[in-house]
């Protein structure tokens, strides 16, 4: 039977491109070249909207097919009205990755080199009139042709060639061996980065036998979708967990002997998620809490197999921590001094820590939409963050879920969420906080809700659903997800065009 067009939402998409182009052509006559992009990148954004109401109201479409019609034309979206090097920290991560290919990468001091133009580009020279657009935070200078990027750099001397594998051959491509221009090479970047997460994410929800809509509107989210069209430091995170999580919730679901496969998927995306940001490995842990048929019925292979996973993800991560100590100590100034603090003073570090994370309650939310591309220049409103949520909410509720957790297991999954903010605040404190509020300060600085999105994925995956309470068309959580990214990328356009 077909279902009905869905006229609200048809509505909503056309009316919300009528009121962009009014703020066009109210006051002004379209003769710019700026002005007449912006009516044809809406006629576009046009007709993609209707084409997805009427696509999905009247055909059953996978979610697969569903999310990789969404992920690629918002994704492309991203990278082409995102300005060059604009992204989160976006500058300081392809500097990075650039950096890896220098012959003399670094000077005797450690700090590491990069051409002049990339500051140019991702620095004050352009966007200067825009609010975030100023890089001098960086505290660079010049020597010779080159541009040394000093200590300052913040954490990205911390992150090694791993944590940014997608990366690595477009810019080694286009940057070294047929040395392109710059906008060349970050936007083959960016464009890689989309595809390893776009594949890694139909990856997961094919995995997961239930829940596929719940992981595909998880996937689409603009810190999510909007990172990962960007040189981002979060690309590799989040495309592990999310494989994690999918393989680990498939196997809770159907209490199956796991397999080789998936032994080496969790096992790997472990890894990976050590290496990209060693806090979320301990997602890890949760496998733990996998039932003993996915492990032969018997609680000695269980102990066997998560030995050596949990033995091999620890030891590689402690290589890393290892490898990278000096760069942390470096890194920051005060580094050291706040480390003193919080040895020496494990109460009160506590309350400051209790405090700020009370605090910050509402990343639980914002984590949707917060944070996405060109930050500090339009962060979306708290009616975009709570409005996506429920979208989230909504694909809970209707589709049937089944793990049946009871309420140890549920104690442990919040547990170990809380342990990862905890270290995410502290490591926060030590670092970024020590540097801009100074030695033992009450304030955590620096936190941002894309860290949540991990930890987040984990805890929405373990909410039972109230499948019988709930009857609405079940292509809404879809529409809320078009809706909330498309306003996003015009509201980017009509800042920096």
């Amino acid at each position: 039977m077909r279902k009905k067009i869905n006229w609200v939402f048809l509505i909503l998409f056309n009316f919300t491109i009528l009121y962009y182009l009014k703020n066009i052509i109210s006051n002004n006559v379209v003769d710019t070249v700026g002005e007449i992009a912006k009516i044809v990148v809406l006629l576009i954004i046009t007709i993609f909207l209707n084409f997805i109401v009427i696509l999905f109201s009247k055909k059953e479409i996978s979610p697969v097919k569903k999310f990789l019609i969404i992920a690629l034309f918002v994704g492309i979206g991203y990278i082409f009205i995102s300005p060059l090097l604009r992204g989160i920290d976006e500058t300081a991560h392809f500097s990075r990755v650039y950096s890896f290919f220098m012959k003399e990468n670094t000077t005797n001091s450690g700090d590491y080199k990069i051409p002049k133009a990339i500051n140019e580009v991702g620095g004050t020279t352009e966007f200067s009139n825009v609010k975030g657009g100023n890089f001098s935070y960086l505290k660079t200078k010049i020597i010779d042709d080159d541009l040394v990027i000093a200590n300052k750099y913040r954490g990205s001397r911390l992150y090694t060639p791993i944590s940014y594998l997608a990366y690595l051959i477009p810019v080694w491509f286009f940057g070294f061996l047929i040395k392109t221009n710059i906008f060349t090479v970050v936007t083959s970047a960016r464009f890689f980065g989309l595809l390893f997460y776009i594949i890694s994410s139909v990856y997961a929800i094919k995995t997961v036998p239930k829940r596929k809509d719940f992981f595909a509107i998880f996937c689409l989210m603009p810190a999510i979708l909007s990172n990962a069209s960007t040189v981002s430091g979060d690309l590799l995170t989040n495309c592990s967990i999310i494989i994690f999580i999918a393989t680990w919730y498939k196997l809770y679901c159907e209490k199956k002997e796991m397999t080789i496969k998936d032994i080496i998927v969790m096992t790997v995306a472990g890894i990976l998620a050590g290496y990209a940001k060693m806090v979320y490995a301990i997602e890890l842990l949760v496998v733990f809490l996998l039932p003993k048929e996915c492990f032969g019925g018997t609680t000695k292979k269980k102990a066997k197999i998560l030995g050596i996973m949990i033995t091999i993800v620890l030891v590689v991560t402690l290589i890393h921590v290892v490898g990278i100590s000096n760069s942390m100590d470096n890194s920051y100034e005060n580094f050291k001094l706040q480390k003193e603090f919080v040895i020496s003073n494990p109460i009160k570090y506590g309350k400051i820590l209790t405090l700020n994370i009370l605090n910050n309650w509402n990343f639980f939310y914002s984590f949707t939409t917060n944070f996405t591309v060109l930050q500090n220049i339009f962060n979306p409103t708290e009616f975009m963050q709570v409005i996506y949520f429920v979208a989230l909410l909504i694909c809970l509720y209707k589709e049937e879920s089944s793990l049946d957790l009871k309420k140890l297991k549920t104690f442990l999954i919040i547990l170990i969420g809380l342990l990862i903010i905890s270290i995410i605040y502290t490591s926060l404190y030590l670092q970024w906080t020590s540097e801009n509020v100074g030695v033992g300060g009450g304030d955590i600085v620096g936190v941002q809700s894309r860290y949540y999105v991990p930890v987040m994925l984990m805890f929405l995956t373990c909410v039972p659903s109230k499948k019988d309470t709930l009857n609405i068309d079940e292509n809404i959580p879809w529409y809320i997800s078009v809706w909330v990214n498309i306003t996003i990328l015009i509201r980017i356009m009509f800042i920096v065009v």
